[in-house]
């Protein structure tokens, strides 16, 4: 399980809860709002309209036609409405629609809304009756009229005034709906209730009513509310004035070519309503403030005809939507270290989720990208909160944990970059440094347990800044000895060498102390020190509560070894082959070939120094290990005046010589 995994899954949850808290007190709807409103607008030209609907509108221009060519000014003779009706019924039109509520006797006479009725009948017409909330005249449905048999629909809740047209025009419909544009509390229509209540019955809108009447055939069912699926605006479909309507059914009365060709009308929808500013027929919808009243009927028919409405993604498949994406955003915060690795829950995820509301738009459905958007977003703050807080705690375990260790550097490096830490054990190569005092009994039993104590922190100290110095980590304090290595917590380029420069600076060190010792203490140090590099298990060998970073492995047995052997040859720092193959731009001699305790394999031992050995020290190291001990005893007799190796290899051989051993060139070491 990932470390965190706990934490970042609460983060998840109080996301979730978060995020439907918001939705359900409204808090996220005006964003969700302006999101929709920007996908209608993106691709609801990309939406397939009906070529059986027309509108013809009532606009500026005809007003003017009428004005100045007619001479009749606003409202104009109910009469001239049955060139719409006539016109249509001799294109053979389906039928006409009037988005027009004539409640009001012809301000002309009585003959205008009888000439007006009898137009009516002549082609199959669909009337705008306006419900209201407020109570009105009119209270009951009148029972000159018959009530509307519409399909099963779900209606939205009662209402408790209508207004009708007149009566004769009203009986001369040959059906009629309720014309209400329901906006939401922005204002905007994006939806429409297809059905209403009225006195007990049933209502249906005018685009719903118009479907009844021309489909009755179809059985479908709607909800109360449903989505429009817009197309245009201010029109989606082909739009005539109502002027040029007037001149080309004047035309074909007189027998001359009509500017609106008849087949324009054919077997089409036409809608009647109005556009011109003063007449105040314009409304907001998504695509436009001014979209004219008349073109969103006409729509929700389309919508009717072709089952196109805008579906809302269901709870269910939203729910498992922001799941799915809540949890992908939940793992990508938690593995997340580096700045780049934010790019992707911070900026592709959510571009990702409004091009998903665009793409889920494309197809008729409606994908609440607020909701989901949202519940990104407060995964990411979350988590980063959580996160700081946990780094934070992470920063100040590791510091406790690594300052007595390794160097501030390397400490701040963990700290940047903690994933690069394995505390639970790793297998890795390390190059494994141990050192001891030569004699430290004798100086202790010399000098009082507290100045031994003052002497032993100085020694300590000083020696172990060195090794931090040099990327070092110390392990710990045996008494006078220190175990260290090179290469972990953190990756060390050329480990090798850093562990053994860092022997020779702690070589030089105590020929800078030892003057002070000496004054101070009357006890001169000298350090013994052995370096290996091999493979070894290290991390927090220690307990939940007491952390002890170390590591364990036969590396660290021979580079112990190593520090011991410097006793035979009375050397002060020995390296094995493998540390002296790596070690770069550095100084070495081959000191011998031996067997150490615990080890069927022969090792080679190598001494760093400051110079190169121009003595014949090599020479005669060969001829000792290919059994011309003769030859070897005469070149280490000359060198040993000046080279205690030398001297040593003196006594070896006469221990050899003496006792008759057997040789392979390898010493063999019978104690640790």
């Amino acid at each position: 399980m990932p470390k965190y995994f706990f934490q970042y899954f609460l983060v998840f949850l109080l996301s979730l809860t978060l995020t439907y808290t918001l939705h359900f007190v409204g808090a996220l709807e005006k964003l969700e709002q302006i999101s929709y409103d920007w996908r209608v607008q993106t691709l609801a030209s990309t939406k397939v309209v009906s070529d059986d609907i027309a509108l013809i509108m009532i606009d500026q221009s005809s007003l003017e036609w009428m004005q100045n060519e007619q001479g009749l000014g606003w409202p104009w003779p109910r009469e001239l409405y049955g060139a719409f009706t006539a016109f249509a019924q001799e294109s053979g039109a389906k039928a006409v629609v009037f988005d027009i509520i004539f409640s009001e006797d012809s301000v002309y006479n009585k003959t205008d809304d009888l000439a007006f009725s009898e137009a009516l009948k002549i082609i199959p017409t669909i009337g705008a009756i306006q419900l209201s909330d407020a109570k009105s005249s009119v209270s009951k449905w009148p029972s000159i009229l018959p009530k509307p048999l519409i399909k099963e629909c779900q209606a939205s809740s009662g209402y408790k005034g209508i207004v009708f047209p007149i009566d004769e025009i009203a009986k001369a419909y040959s059906a009629m709906g309720a014309a209400n544009a329901t906006s939401d509390n922005d204002g905007v229509i994006r939806r429409v209730n297809l059905c209403h209540t009225f006195d007990n019955i049933t209502i249906p809108s005018l685009a719903y009513s118009v479907y009844n009447y021309l489909y009755p055939q179809n059985n479908r069912s709607y909800s109360t509310s449903v989505i429009i699926n817009y197309h245009n605006a201010p029109f989606s479909y082909k739009a005539y004035s109502a002027a040029s309507i007037f001149q080309s059914w004047t035309a074909m009365q007189e027998g001359l070519e009509p500017s609106v060709q008849k087949e324009s009308f054919k077997d089409k929808v036409i809608f009647v309503g109005m556009n011109a500013s003063a007449l105040f027929d314009q409304k907001a919808s998504p695509l436009s403030s001014n979209h004219a009243g008349v073109d969103i009927q006409a729509t929700i028919l389309d919508n009717l005809i072709s089952d196109s409405f805008i579906e809302p993604l269901s709870n269910l498949y939203t729910f498992l939507y922001l799941l799915i994406v809540g949890l992908f955003v939940t793992v990508l915060m938690m593995r997340a270290k580096k700045w780049y690795h934010f790019l992707v829950p911070v900026i592709l995820i959510p571009t990702l989720i409004i091009i998903s509301g665009y793409i889920f738009y494309y197809y008729d459905y409606w994908l609440e990208v607020s909701l989901v958007l949202s519940n990104v977003l407060l995964i990411i703050l979350l988590s980063a909160i959580v996160g700081y807080i946990l780094e934070g705690s992470q920063k100040r375990y590791l510091k406790n944990a690594f300052s007595h260790y390794v160097s501030p550097t390397i400490v701040d490096k963990l700290v940047e970059n903690p994933e690069n830490l394995k505390l639970g054990g790793e297998s890795r190569e390390l190059s494994i440094f141990f050192s001891d005092i030569q004699g430290f009994t004798s100086v202790s039993e010399k000098l009082d347990p507290e100045v031994l104590i003052e002497m032993l922190h100085q020694y300590l100290d000083a020696l172990s800044t060195i090794i931090m110095e040099y990327e070092g980590t110390i392990d710990k304090y045996e008494g006078d000895a220190i175990i260290a290595f090179w290469n972990a917590p953190i990756d060390t380029k050329n480990h090798e060498t850093l562990a053994v420069q860092a022997s020779l600076a702690c070589k030089e060190k105590l020929k800078e102390l030892n003057p002070l010792f000496s004054q101070k203490y009357g006890v001169e140090l000298k350090t013994r020190m052995g370096i290996h590099t091999g493979k070894v298990t290290v991390g927090n060998l220690g307990s939940a509560k007491h952390f002890d970073y170390s590591f364990i492995g036969d590396a660290g047995n021979l580079a112990a070894r190593l520090e011991g052997v410097n006793k035979v040859f009375s050397t002060d720092i020995l390296v094995s082959h493998v540390t002296h193959s790596r070690a770069k731009d550095l100084i070495f001699r081959k000191i011998a070939t031996i067997k150490v305790v615990g080890r069927d394999e022969n090792v080679e031992v190598y001494q760093p120094l400051d110079q190169i050995d121009e003595s014949r020290f090599n020479e005669a190291l060969m001829l000792f290990e290919n059994n011309e001990l003769h030859d070897a005893k005469k070149l280490f007799e000359e060198l040993a005046e000046f080279d205690v190796v030398a001297k040593k290899y003196l006594e070896i051989i006469e221990q050899i010589e003496e006792k008759k051993l057997l040789w392979d060139g390898a010493i063999i070491l019978t104690s640790k």
